[in-house]
């Protein structure tokens, strides 16, 4: 591998760290390429993360690779690969399992978002009741207040 290849994989990498640190803040590149499988290319996700950037990346054969990787290294996260072409954007694979999961996942944050929007909100502040009154607790104690000064 030519030192100008070896370069452009470590700058896809580091597009790929910095893509990833949209979600996971702790995303970074992992530096142990050079020595072999010691780790995936970026750290801090929760998954097994392979980068391959080029011409003609192969996202299923770089699959095989990050799962036989992550095998050899006793690593029990879900692989993930990112590709992407010569001036063309990201494109990620990953297995039905970890894609099933993060689909299940998604719908039971949606669910509870949906369960957190159906509280009524406060007549008054506009916060969640937390109640089936029409008020929240903070309000609640104000008016009270408010009442007792006046009486």
């Amino acid at each position: 591998m030519s030192k100008s290849q070896r370069d452009k994989g470590k700058v896809g990498e580091r597009e790929a760290a910095t893509l990833l640190r949209e979600l996971f803040p702790q995303a970074a590149r992992t530096i142990s390429q050079a020595r072999g499988a010691e780790d995936c290319d970026v750290g801090g996700t929760g998954y097994f993360v392979e980068v391959k950037v080029g011409a003609k990346p192969a996202p299923l054969k770089a699959l095989r690779q990050a799962k036989a990787d992550a095998a050899e290294l006793g690593d029990e996260r879900p692989p993930l690969v990112m590709c992407r072409e010569d001036r063309r954007g990201w494109t990620v694979t990953m297995d039905w399992p970890t894609f099933a999961t993060l689909v299940q996942q998604g719908q039971a944050a949606r669910a509870a978002a949906v369960q957190m929007a159906s509280i009524p909100d406060c007549r008054v502040c506009g916060r969640p009741t937390m109640h089936l009154g029409d008020t929240c607790y903070g309000c609640t104690q104000r008016e009270w207040a408010a009442r007792r000064e006046s009486a």
